[in-house]
This record gives C-alpha cells, structure tokens and sequence, in this order.
C-alpha cells in the first residue's frame, strides 16, 4: 500500500512544548522541506524517487515524521542518493577545503567538522544549502543536546554521573579542534570576514553526534565511510525497531533506503533505529533524549575505580592487550554475563605466580596469557575480582546526590514546567541518570549475589553457568585511547557504536578515544 509520511526530525522539543508561536515555525518548516524535496528530486534523473513519503510535523518528543497514510511494516519509508550525501570523500574532493584538509592529514571527523561549516557558510552558494538550512541551529540543538548545554547545567542535571567526564572530554575536544581548523587556516574559506568560534565547532559536533551514518559506500574500502544523508536523518530513533529499520545502502542503485519496521496508521509518528542496542546514556550523550521503550540499561566506569593494577608486569599486559588501566571503560548492563572485563580484572589483579602460570613476562604473547584468565583461576582471585567489581558500583552510587525513587518520581511530576527549556533538559538527564542506576542495582545485586554463592563453595567452572544462560549480568569492556589521528580499518571498525553492522554511527565516541572491543567473549576481544 502506498504511503504518505509528514514530518521531520530535528530532534528538539516541538515550538508548542517550549512556548513559541508553532504557526511561525511550521511555516518556516515548511518551507525548508518544499525547498529539500526539490533538491533532491533534481538528482534522480534515471529513476524517480518517491520523496513525498516525508514531510514535516510534530511527534511526541518534537519534530517527528508523522504518517499521512497507512504504512505496511517492510515498507521503504526513504531512499537517498549518493550524490545528495555530504561526506569524507565530498570533503577531500572539494575545491574549496580539500587541498588544507590534505594537507594538515584531518582524521575524519574533524574533516566533516571543516566540510560542514565551510558549506554552511557558503550559504545559497553551497550545493547542500537546501539540506544545511534544514538542520537545526545553534539555539534550537542547545535545548536538547548537552554538548552545547552551559556549565552549569551539566554540573547539575548530570551530578554524581560518569556521563560528566564524557561531556567534559568531549568539549574538551571541540576546543583542540577548534585551534586545529584556526590554524589550519579554515577562515580564510569562511565569506565576508567570518571568524569561527568553538561554539561553531560544537554545533558541527552535536550534529555529527546525531545524524551521521557509517555507511559502505565503496566495498573496495578498507572501512565505512563518514557521512551525512539528507532526508533519512529526518526520523527519529526508537529503542524498539530492530536492525530492519537502520539505513541501508545499496550498492548497485547508490541509494540509501529505510524501511519501515512496523505498520503504522494514518497520523502515527514513524521511526528508524539509531543503533538497536544504543543504551540510555548513549542516546542522551549523542541525540539528547532517551526514548520510552529504552530498556537498554547501562553504566559505564572507568577502570580505575576497579583498584590499582598489580605491578609494571600486570600494567604490561593490559597495555600489550590494548587494554591500559588508564584508558579502560567499563561497561556494567543487567543482562548475560560478559567473561571480558572478569578476564581483564582477573589479568590487573593476578599475582607473580599466576602471571607466570599463564605464560606471561613482559616481552611474552599476550594471547596465551589472556586465554588462561578467561576463566577463573583460583578462588581467592575471583573472590577479589567480583569484590572490586562490587565496590565500583558502590563507589559510583554515592556520589549521586538522589536516589532511584526520587528520580523516577520526578520523571512523572513536574507537569507545571512542561513548556520550559529547563523542564526539557531535566527530563532528558533524569532518563539517562535512571538507567545508569537500574543497570547498577540489577548489576550489584547480582555480583553480591555470584560473590555469596563462592564464599559458600560453589565449584569456580559452574560459578556462572546458570546466570550466563539466564542472562542476569553483563559487563562489556571497552578502551579509551587518547590518540585522535587516523585509524586504520580494524581499529576504526571497532571503534564505532554500529550494533548489528548497522545504525548510526557514534563517530564522537572514536574521536574522543572511546573504542569498543565488541566483546561478548574472551575470544572475540582477541579478534
């Protein structure tokens, strides 16, 4: 059955909730979509492409694609061409900004920072002036995404939150890479006079954060390209739709197409997935809200708070494993349970003789060594593993100044505020917040409870079958690298949020050094 969709996502809370006249806005929304839609329209001379299927309107969290008709599940909700992307590949070929990009050897994010302002202040001269001038601006993206929140804001609604140091790395990076476009020379790309600030740096970032792809565009490539997609960045993200709903590119017909992964009815908002298993703090950090159905609970600690590392040949290990106890996150998700991080604390933990008895010196394969602590070694280590592992979720919930009721009940309450930006942004941290601390209850709970069954005499081989097969805990490892320069195609691939091969890229997260080891177990962190 044909469909009709109405509606755009800038991912900001609608003109109604904040206040503002919605005529005024919906008139001006209109107008952008009209002018994007003939846009691209004029690039598909060989084989028309039904653009009609997206227009502008309001959803529940704010601008949303909303159905003008009915939608069967499977149903292609958008197709862009390639020629419409704004990408790596279109920076490096750009007359204007490709030779300095080139020149100054840009990693790719800051390559789509430099491509995206220069475009942008071009203006109608820009070919993605009708995409760039539908994007959200500063003022709009700063209601909801905490990178361009004040200060102040963020001390507040992220308080106790290791979300904090993420944010607080990530403005950090925006500032070094605002000193690298400013000596790179990029103003001088930059019409009448225009200086850059980091503010622009951070619009750029926010944006990147929350609508880039990692797409194959070329299955010659080494690894997935960076890029934008006009008019399939419109919808917004459910927690509930599953790989079928992430944007797919096609090869032979260089078109990127969404489909629809449930049926939807005449007025109904319509979504895509950002990435199926995309955790609450992870939506808030890079889109700036956490949907309804996100039950993706998850905190993550760095790994220092596991305790200190045993000695330099511990230290080496780790290092040698990619794993440094300096760059090391956490990752704690009430769900299955994880053999990586046991693996890695059981390796920063474990005594001369133990290290010995795995095969490991400072100058040894690490492979070997790592195989041998992928399950426990002895009872008195795995005691003091699961111990540490405890003591990080408790030293972590003492620094929130709230409990889990209160927050949950401020979530229903405070109705009299709704059309405030305060109220929007409280919401958006209360929802993150709430998750990390049901993945930290749920978490313990377990631990002590794993913990308990040892001290009792349970068997180490049998120590975690049943709760494994159940599903009760999970710990994920990941690693936090400081270099910030190209990547090569492994490492790149591992760095991104892409669960399930698909979904929207976390590009920030690579260039803030946030590289994950997709690691549900041991033997696939050595992959």
């Amino acid at each position: 059955m044909a469909a009709v969709l109405v509606g755009s996502s800038v991912r900001v809370p609608s003109a109604a909730l904040l206040g503002h006249a919605p005529g005024v806005v919906e008139r001006g929304a209109a107008a952008r979509e009209e002018r994007l839609k003939q846009w691209l329209r004029g690039m598909t001379k060989h084989r028309q492409l039904d653009f009609d299927t997206m227009g502008f309107g309001r959803g529940r969290n704010g601008f949303g694609m909303i159905a003008s008709g009915a939608i069967d599940k499977g149903s292609v909700l958008a197709e862009v061409p390639l020629q419409a992307f704004l990408s790596e590949k279109t920076a490096e070929r750009c007359l204007l900004v490709g030779p300095m990009l080139r020149k100054n050897d840009f990693r790719p994010w800051l390559t789509m920072c430099a491509h995206l302002l220069v475009e942008r202040s071009r203006g109608k001269e820009s070919f993605w002036h009708p995409y760039i001038s539908a994007l959200p601006s500063v003022e709009e993206l700063s209601i909801s995404h905490p990178l361009l929140w004040p200060a102040e804001t963020i001390q507040e609604l992220l308080q106790g939150s290791p979300m904090l140091d993420t944010i607080a790395t990530r403005l950090k990076l925006c500032q070094e890479d605002h000193e690298a476009l400013l000596t790179a020379g990029i103003e001088k790309f930059l019409p009448g006079g225009e200086t850059l600030s980091e503010g622009d740096v951070r619009w750029a970032s926010a944006v990147l954060l929350s609508r880039a792809f990692s797409l194959e565009l070329d299955v010659d490539d080494d690894f997935d390209t960076l890029c934008l997609v006009p008019w399939a960045d419109m919808l917004n993200h459910c927690s509930s739709a599953g790989e079928e709903s992430c944007l797919i590119f096609d090869q032979d017909t260089k078109t990127a197409s969404l489909e629809a992964h449930k049926s939807y009815s005449k007025g109904d908002e319509v979504f895509d997935s950002y990435g199926p298993a995309l955790t609450g703090s992870q939506l808030f950090l890079d889109y700036g809200f956490v949907d309804d159905e996100n039950e993706n609970y998850a905190v993550d600690l760095p790994a220092q708070v596991l305790g200190p590392v045993r000695s330099s040949v511990n230290a080496a290990l780790l290092e040698a494993l990619g794993l440094p106890a300096g760059g090391t996150l956490v990752s704690i998700v009430p769900e299955g349970v994880d053999e990586s991080v046991l693996a890695w604390t059981r390796a920063a933990i474990a005594s001369p003789r133990e290290l010995s008895a795995a095969g490991w010196k400072s100058d040894g394969k690490y492979q070997k060594a790592i195989m041998y602590f992928s399950e426990p070694i002895n009872r008195d280590n795995e005691c003091e593993v699961l111990r540490r592992l405890i003591a990080a979720c408790e030293n972590l919930w003492s620094k929130y100044p709230t409990s889990l009721e209160h927050d949950l009940d401020e979530l229903t309450g405070g109705e009299s505020d709704m059309r405030t930006t305060t109220w929007a942004r409280k919401q958006a941290a209360l929802r993150a917040i709430v998750c990390e601390k049901k993945a930290l209850t749920a978490g313990k709970t377990v631990l002590c409870g794993f913990l308990e069954k040892l001290r009792a005499g349970a068997a180490l081989k049998s120590l975690y079958e049943v709760d494994r097969e159940e599903g009760t805990f999970e710990v994920r490892l990941f690693v936090a690298t400081k270099d910030r320069s190209g990547t090569s195609g492994k490492n790149r691939d591992a760095a991104v949020h892409n669960y399930g091969d698909f979904g929207k890229r976390q590009a920030l997260l690579i260039e803030a050094g946030r590289v994950e080891i997709r690691a549900q177990t041991t033997s696939m962190l050595l992959e």
